[in-house]
């Protein structure tokens, strides 16, 4: 697993110390923090709506070793860890994380943010109730040509209101220091966050915000603005509803002493799947996917450390995802609990 640690400036140029698995260091330019720089595997799904006041700083040198990531004797980790507690489990929450989700698209935005007055580089405001945001000219025809997803929702938010433009600055004032860090707004955020489980909590790797609600009136004055953000779904993005705020999905072995998909069980599982407009796995067996997927949900091991019948550990997440989005994934846990506690 990857860990940034802390931002270094050597030469006029911004680059993050990352740690390896096996104690490496890597230097990493900003460029990539988009896609390097927190672990990657993820083995639990929560959708909850937060409070940016319910997030508090964690000790990461107490945090992070329980989930695999020892910085070497002498070494500090600068990254900021947030901790938020839903339903009596305590999520860890790196800035980096959050960072991405707030910087859409993240792959060009996220490194602007890094550098001095990065709001104002990369588009203006006519400063109404609602502001008109006018992205900078070069800037629009990269994101126009590449067809990236629209970025003025979240800009307008950050031009609107004083603490989210606050949080902007501060990413880049706080790497100067060397840290991997942001203030949070004031907000209420509805988040679909995913992580990897252990005993003292979750050390979340990917969040993904679907609403904000700001808690400040915006500087040109008038009510306190809700964003709905276009997610990475192909859903449309809808406001917060009532949701389960933490799901584990929890599997129990058959009768053989395995969690593999039994013959009597499977008309049931292939009935409930296409009543959801089925599950697309290509060429791969269904059934032998699905039973991937029930071993890696039953061992809670990482994806890509998991042994699969068929296929890929990316076919399995995949498909995992899929059955995730299209709501069929909850019933076939659940009948496969009610028919094997029985």
């Amino acid at each position: 697993m990857d860990w940034l640690s802390e931002v270094v400036v050597s030469r006029g140029r911004m680059q993050g110390l990352v740690f390896k698995d096996k104690g490496e260091v890597e230097y990493l330019d900003v460029g990539d923090f988009y896609q390097s720089g927190i672990p990657k595997e993820e083995d639990i799904v929560i959708r909850a709506r937060l409070d940016s006041a319910d997030f508090s700083p964690a000790e990461s040198e107490d945090v992070l070793p329980h989930f695999g990531l020892v910085l070497p004797q002498g070494r500090h980790n600068k990254h900021t860890l947030w901790q938020v507690a839903v339903q009596n489990r305590r999520l860890f929450v790196p800035a980096l994380a959050l960072m991405r989700a707030m910087f859409v698209p993240t792959r060009f935005m996220l490194e602007e943010f890094f550098k001095p007055q990065a709001i104002d580089q990369v588009s203006w405001s006519n400063q109404e109730a609602p502001p008109t945001i006018h992205l900078e000219a070069s800037w629009a025809r990269q994101a126009k040509g590449l067809r990236l997803r629209d970025p003025t929702p979240l800009l307008a938010w950050i031009h609107s209101c004083p603490t989210a433009r606050v949080m902007a600055d501060s990413v880049h004032v706080s790497a100067l220091s060397g840290k991997v860090h942001m203030e949070l707004p004031l907000c209420q955020m509805d988040l679909r966050l995913r992580g990897i489980a252990h005993s003292t909590g979750v050390l979340v790797t990917t969040v993904e915000v679907m609403s904000i609600e700001s808690r400040e009136a915006s500087f040109p004055g008038g009510d306190a603005p809700k964003l709905c953000i276009p997610g990475k779904s192909r859903k449309r993005p809808t406001a917060y509803a009532p949701h389960k705020e933490l799901q584990e999905y929890s599997v129990l072995e058959n009768s053989q002493g395995t969690v593999f998909i039994s013959d009597e069980e499977w008309p049931e599982i292939l009935e409930t799947l296409q009543k959801f407009r089925d599950v697309r796995t290509g060429r791969l067996d269904k059934r032998q996917l699905l039973d991937g997927i029930l071993v890696k949900l039953h061992t809670k091991k990482p994806w890509r450390k998991c042994a699969y019948r068929v296929g890929s550990w990316n076919n399995a997440a995949q498909t995992f995802r899929d059955m995730e989005e299209k709501g069929s994934l909850l019933p076939v846990l659940k009948y496969l609990r009610e028919s094997r506690s029985t």
